[in-house]
């Protein structure tokens, strides 16, 4: 390597800085025949004398990497500080998805990016092989399905991430993706019988039901999945998805009581209240998000980026493409609203916990069909089973509030 090599305007180059893994890609901004202006990739400036260059301090990066490769197990250099880079390089350029082998990389780009998705992304991908086109997640649900049937075995795709990468969308992607290849294989959709329904639709739908009631707006993601879960899909020998099921796990409870500063409750409570004809709001007793203690302790109410009223359109769509009639629409809707209420219930000292407003009592009994004195007395009292006779007790006031945030 040629000194000039890494002192030409434009050249790209690893600034090397202890181990591999700490290595700095940078491109030769500035260079006057006795000092060399480096800048980052990550914003950084750095000034090097020519006469203390060597290779020691600084490498000409391999052209392949200057450009990005879409499979990062072709590069020559496999190191940390390579990972990053060409991932920094591709996302500069609009492509979030990366392989390593089989193994795909996705990078949130925290905007729409609707032609990566579309239809005719959607079907460019069916019956190819894995790298026959560029990474894609519809790629890996592609090859996820020609395997089952090459090697008539299960497969499984495992998302994992942090908070915000993306992992519930991929999911929805995924499932996107196994839906069409499903209603393709047999030319039309199979519907359930007597409801008029495709599995698939059904299927599809479930995702604004577990984001409406088990995701919520975290500091770090404004549509944060605060559980985790498991899909299985079951397909015919033709290829159809005959069935499905989802299993939860670890759902966040606490945050229905409490939630940190700059957080949100669970997503489905401000869609309640956003989103439900003014003409119903009377019989649920519903006001607004500031006026219930489960929903304002944080401070944050609202988010720019959520549309609620526009996401409980989708829920109620969601529950009848499912099969849910009105009559259950409503029972959710009456314990979502008694909730709320109950988080309104005031206690005050006087020889035990006392309910300060009956009102907010007789609000929740109605709506979670309780009768309101049992409500109240479950709320205040603790009944123990002691020699086989049942002994109530009244509770303090920090043994209430233990039980009502907890």
């Amino acid at each position: 390597m040629a000194e000039s090599d890494v002192t030409a305007v434009g050249a790209r180059v690893w600034l090397i800085n202890g181990s591999e893994d700490d290595w700095l890609p940078a491109v030769v901004d500035q260079c006057d025949g006795v000092e060399v202006v480096y800048r980052t990739d990550y914003g950084e400036e750095r000034r090097m004398w020519i006469s203390e260059i060597d290779a020691g301090v600084v490498r000409l990066m391999n052209d392949t990497l200057s450009e990005g490769m879409d499979d990062m197990a072709k590069m020559a250099e496999l190191n940390q500080a390579s990972i990053l880079c060409n991932l920094n390089t591709r996302y500069g350029k609009n492509s979030i998805y990366t392989y390593i082998g089989s193994i795909l990389i996705s990078l949130n780009p925290y905007k729409r990016l609707p032609a990566l998705y579309s239809e005719e992304t959607l079907h460019s991908y069916t019956n190819k092989d894995l790298g026959e086109e560029p990474p894609h997640v519809f790629a890996i649900a592609n090859e996820c399905y020609t395997c089952m049937w090459k090697r008539e075995e299960s497969q499984c795709v495992l998302i994992s991430g942090e908070s915000g990468a993306g992992k519930t969308e991929a999911t929805k992607f995924i499932l996107s993706y196994l839906s069409t290849v499903s209603q393709q294989s047999m030319g039309k959709e199979e519907t359930i019988p007597a409801k008029g329904r495709s599995i698939e639709q059904s299927i599809l739908e479930s995702g604004p039901l577990l984001e409406a009631l088990g995701n919520a707006k975290t500091v770090f993601n404004n549509n944060s999945s605060r559980f985790g879960k498991f899909v299985q899909l079951l397909f015919n020998h033709s290829g159809q998805i005959k069935g499905g099921r989802i299993t939860d796990y670890l759902l966040e409870k606490h945050r229905v009581v409490r939630q940190n500063p700059g957080e949100r409750n669970y997503h489905i409570f401000y869609q309640l209240l956003n989103g439900v004809p003014s003409k119903d709001k009377g019989k649920l007793f519903l006001t607004e998000a500031k006026d219930y203690h489960y929903l304002n302790q944080s401070g944050c109410v609202a988010d720019p980026s959520l549309n609620d009223e526009e996401d409980w359109e989708a829920f109620e769509k969601a529950l009848a493409v499912i099969g849910f009639k009105e009559g259950q629409r409503m029972d959710m809707r009456l314990v979502l609203a008694g909730i709320l209420q109950l988080g309104n219930v005031a206690f005050a000292n006087a020889g035990g916990a006392q309910v300060v407003d009956t009102d907010v009592i007789d609000r929740a009994s109605q709506l979670l069909g309780i009768e309101a004195e049992r409500l109240e007395a479950v709320m205040k009292e603790r009944t123990m089973k002691l020699r086989g006779e049942f002994i109530t007790s009244p509770q303090s006031i920090d043994q209430v509030n233990s039980v009502q945030w907890s």
